[in-house]
C-alpha cells in the first residue's frame, strides 16, 4: 500500500506541474496538487514511520525532543489530508452555488487549510515524551498511559477533542457542503426539464469536477468512519470493550490507504477527460467540412473558383459549426457583368 501510495501521488504531482508548465492549468488543480502532497505526508511520516516502528518493537532510540517533533508530525499530516479535501468541497460548493461571488482562491484554501492542520498536532507537544521502561528501552508514549495521576476523563476529552478536530467536524462540513452542491446541480437539471431554462448555467467541467471531489469524499467515508468509530469506543468504553489487536491494526490500516485511493480517483477521472477530449478531436473535423449553404443560397463549393484570383471567405461560428460566406465584394470583383461579357473588348 505505501507503494502503490508513493507511486499514485507522485504520479499526479508530475501529471500536474507539468500542466502548469503547459499552461494548462485549472485554478482547481492547486487543490489537487495540496492534496496529492498531502497525501505524500501521510504515506511517508504516518504510514512508513509507523511500520518501521511497529517493527522496532516500538523502543524509541530518537530522543524525547524528536518523540514530541514525531508525534506532532504524524497528526498534522492526517489532519492535512483531511482539510485539503474540505477546502476543494469549500471551492466547489462556491464555483456551483454561488459562482458570480467574490471567494477565496483555491491557493488561499489550500494555505489555511495548511494552517489549520497544525491546530489538533499541536497539543501533541506536551501530551507524549520519552518514557525509560528499564534495561535501557524507551518509548514514545501518551502521558495519559504513563501518569496515574491523570484521570480517564482528560484522556477521553484529549480524544475526543482531536477526533472532533479531525473527523467529525470535517465529516460534517463534507456532508452539508455536498449536501447544498447537490441541491443546486438537482435544481438546475429541473429548471431544464421543465422549460424554465433554456441553457444550464453548470458548464461541463464543472460537473466533472463535482464528480470527482464527490468520489473523494466517499473514499474518505469508506475509509475512516471505522476508525473513528473504533478509537472513540476504546476512548470511552476502556477495558469494558476487548478488541483483537489485529482488528484494530486493520481499521488503522483502512484508515490510512485513504492516501492511497486518492490519487489513482484522480487519475482516473483524468482519463476519461481525455479520452472525451480526443473523441472530439475526432469528429470535428468532419462536422467543419459540412458544406454550409451562403448568403445568395448557394452552397460554397458553386462559389468556388468563380473568378480569376483565390477565394477569400469571412467565417463565423453559429452553433459551435464553422459557416462560410462569400465577400459579396470580392463576388462582384469576380463575376463581370452582363455588359462585360457581352462586349469582348471591355
Amino acid at each position: 500500500m505505501i507503494a502503490f501510495s508513493v507511486t499514485g501521488n507522485s504520479v499526479v504531482c508530475w501529471r500536474l506541474l507539468r500542466n502548469h508548465r503547459r499552461r494548462r492549468y485549472q485554478k482547481a488543480h492547486v487543490l489537487f496538487l495540496n492534496l496529492a502532497v498531502a497525501d505524500l505526508l501521510v504515506t511517508t511520516v504516518t504510514m512508513t514511520s509507523q511500520t518501521v516502528w511497529e517493527i522496532m518493537g516500538r523502543a524509541w532510540i530518537a530522543g524525547d525532543a524528536f518523540c514530541r517533533v514525531f508525534k506532532v508530525l504524524q497528526t498534522f499530516a492526517l489532519a492535512s489530508s483531511t482539510y485539503v479535501i474540505v477546502a476543494i468541497a469549500l471551492d466547489r460548493h462556491f464555483a456551483i452555488v454561488h459562482p458570480l461571488a467574490s471567494c477565496p482562491t483555491p491557493s488561499s484554501l489550500a494555505a489555511a487549510a495548511w494552517v489549520a492542520s497544525l491546530l489538533p498536532s499541536l497539543p501533541n507537544l506536551y501530551v507524549f515524551r520519552l518514557v525509560d521502561a528499564g534495561s535501557g528501552i524507551s518509548y514514545c508514549a501518551s502521558l495519559f498511559y504513563t501518569h496515574k495521576t491523570v484521570s480517564p476523563l482528560a484522556r477521553q476529552l484529549y480524544m475526543t477533542s482531536v477526533f472532533l478536530a479531525v473527523f467529525v467536524l470535517p465529516l460534517i462540513l463534507l456532508v452539508a457542503l455536498y449536501g447544498r452542491i447537490l441541491a443546486e446541480i438537482w435544481h438546475q437539471s429541473s429548471a431544464l426539464k421543465n422549460g424554465h431554462q433554456t441553457t444550464s448555467s453548470l458548464p461541463k467541467a464543472k460537473v466533472k469536477t463535482v464528480k470527482l471531489t464527490a468520489a473523494i469524499f466517499a473514499a474518505f467515508l469508506v475509509t475512516n468512519v471505522p476508525y473513528m468509530i473504533q478509537e472513540l469506543a476504546l476512548a470511552f468504553a476502556g477495558s469494558s470493550v476487548s478488541l483483537d489487536r489485529n482488528v484494530v491494526a486493520l481499521f488503522g490500516v483502512i484508515s490510512a490507504s485513504n492516501s492511497a485511493i486518492n490519487p489513482f480517483i484522480f487519475l482516473f477521472f483524468q482519463k476519461k477527460s481525455s479520452s472525451s477530449k480526443r473523441r472530439r478531436r475526432f469528429i470535428m473535423p468532419f462536422r467543419k467540412d459540412t458544406v454550409a449553404e451562403g448568403k445568395n443560397g448557394a452552397s460554397c463549393s458553386s462559389c468556388r473558383n468563380s473568378g480569376g484570383g483565390p477565394d477569400r471567405y469571412t467565417s463565423s461560428t453559429k452553433s459551435q459549426s464553422t459557416v462560410y460566406t462569400l465577400s459579396s465584394r470580392d463576388a462582384n470583383r469576380r463575376s463581370p457583368s452582363s455588359e462585360q461579357r457581352a462586349d469582348p473588348n471591355t
